[in-house]
């Protein structure tokens, strides 16, 4: 026999009317917040620097290559009129990172924490180090959280209430979330619990069997996007991808060999050590996620296994993945337990709202008190960690790469020392379509450095970043220039303009 629905009853604040107004004031306040410290042009990393323009030209970056993301930013930059296109890029992932903390709101309110709780602690998430370092540039992340906290209330809500349409809606959206960022797959131990401890027989019906089925193939059906920009000549950048290697990229190509790289002695030593730092970091309402996530309701037990699970599966995952910029991969924890922690300040709460309603006026102007200090939690987040983020006065990358790109002019080959500043060339080459316009093209160091000479001498072919290769005869450029190390191999080092010593013109010595 089909269990009864377990709805949670309605919180006993006052004023439904409150929902909708809350939400606008916490849009406005992180909006402000993200507003403010957003990165006004490229820079902050080469992956920022590439999403800001592969967006526009719908290329194929790194794996496994966010067909999602690359459509979503390609409309965005396409359609919103405002500020350059590295601006519009970073734009939307402050709108994403908004849209994630309104619904955060809403789960919260889903479980019965109370508006007000439920208003704080999606603000005190939003205001995170690590949340809002990521919120403010054109990363993946933002909308990696937007889905997974999305799926999680509807699925959550289908638990409570038993609505099928909650159930379809999860579905959807978590089947969707694997064409923008395989982190998703750390929600699928949870994903798979709640089911079970709901509704066991959605494994059984037909109707469900196949609506999920269906979704599944149309999550994997983005991918078909690497085929369609692979087969369009006009695709300025594609990195690693060439058709044959589907599988090995859209598993995580290159950074395999990465992921679950830690022996268990490392992973005690060093990287639970980071892990932590991160979480004290990014949450100093550390202890109150470990308060909610010992005592909550009866109702609520599953929820908690399945909060539960997904922070230690992501956990899992994350601190056994070596790459340097691991940050990111860490917010799914921090969005669990923000949620821990706004059961536990719930609790409290309602324990101060009932004395307060029984006993005397004094009680309740402590209560109101004890409510009002909790706006101290998003207040100390902001006030400590927007120097940390502010990136508003980040504008020298920007600054220097159209200064030398201006001093260049046409019918160059310019040499990037670094990953960063290959792609602050690309943004213009490739995003604003100077490359073709002036016949400029760019490649790293690491890959020339021994073919320069070749190539100076005898117009011998170079690698170059993004799909187009130069021809023989072009000048060449370091930017920054690294005297010392031309020269040495041999190579005749000028300064084109006065004005920037850091941009060099290499012939060859003879």
């Amino acid at each position: 026999m089909r269990r009864p629905p377990r709805v949670l009853p309605a919180p006993r604040s006052p004023g439904c009317s409150r929902l909708p107004l809350l939400s606008a004031l916490l849009a406005l306040l992180l909006g402000w917040g993200y507003l403010a410290t957003l990165l006004p042009g490229i820079g902050y990393s080469g992956d920022a620097i590439k999403f800001q323009y592969l967006g526009r030209v719908l290329g194929i970056p790194h794996a496994p290559g966010y067909p999602l993301y690359m459509v979503l930013n390609h409309l965005f930059v396409t359609l919103v009129p405002v500020g350059t296109l590295a601006y519009r890029a970073n734009l939307l992932t402050a709108l994403c990172a908004i849209g994630a903390c309104l619904v955060l709101f809403k789960l919260l309110e889903l479980l019965g924490v109370g508006r007000f709780v439920a208003f704080v602690m999606a603000l005190t998430f939003g205001f995170s180090q690590t949340y809002w370092s990521q919120a403010i540039i054109a990363e993946v992340y933002a909308l990696l959280v937007l889905f997974m906290v999305a799926v999680s209330f509807f699925l959550v809500r289908w638990h409570l209430r038993r609505r099928d349409r909650d159930f379809y809606l999860a579905t959807a959206l978590y089947a969707l979330s694997f064409g923008h960022h395989l982190l998703a797959i750390t929600l699928l131990p949870a994903f798979v619990y709640l089911v079970v401890v709901t509704d066991r027989s959605v494994f059984v019906q037909p109707k469900k069997v196949l609506w999920v089925l269906a979704v599944i193939t149309l999550g994997a059906a983005q991918y078909l996007y690497l085929f369609w920009r692979l087969a369009d000549p006009q695709t300025p950048y594609i990195e690693g991808f060439t058709g044959e290697n589907v599988f090995h990229f859209v598993t995580g190509g290159p950074f395999k060999p990465y992921m679950f790289a830690f022996t268990p002695a490392q992973l005690v030593q060093n990287r639970l050590p980071l892990f932590l730092s991160f979480m004290r970091t990014d949450m100093p309402v550390l202890g109150l996620g470990v308060v909610g996530a010992t005592f909550v309701r009866r109702a609520l037990r599953p929820v908690r296994v399945f909060l539960l699970l997904y922070f230690l599966s992501n956990a899992l995952y994350a601190v056994n993945y070596d790459i340097p910029d691991i940050e990111g991969y860490f917010l799914p924890n921090d969005l669990v337990l923000a949620i821990f922690a706004a059961l536990a300040l719930g609790r409290v709460t309602r324990g101060v709202r009932g004395r307060g309603a029984r006993g005397t006026n004094r009680t309740k102007r402590c209560g109101a008190w004890r409510l009002g200090v909790l706006l101290l939690l998003p207040l100390t987040l902001y006030v400590t960690n927007y120097h940390a983020v502010d990136l508003s006065g980040h504008r020298w990358l920007q600054r220097d790469t159209e200064a030398a790109l201006a001093a260049i002019g046409e019918d160059a080959l310019i040499i990037a020392p670094d990953y960063a500043r290959g792609q602050a060339l690309l943004y213009y080459l490739i995003g604003y379509g100077w490359g073709e316009t002036r016949n400029l093209h760019a490649t790293n160091i690491g890959w020339v450095w021994g073919r320069l000479r070749s190539y100076l001498e005898d117009g011998a072919p170079l690698p170059t970043l993004g799909r187009r290769g130069p021809q023989a005869g072009l000048a060449l450029y370091a930017f920054p220039c690294q005297r010392g190390l031309f020269e040495a191999a041999g190579l005749m080092v000028t300064r084109p303009a006065d004005h920037l010593p850091a941009l060099c013109r290499l012939e060859a010595a003879f």
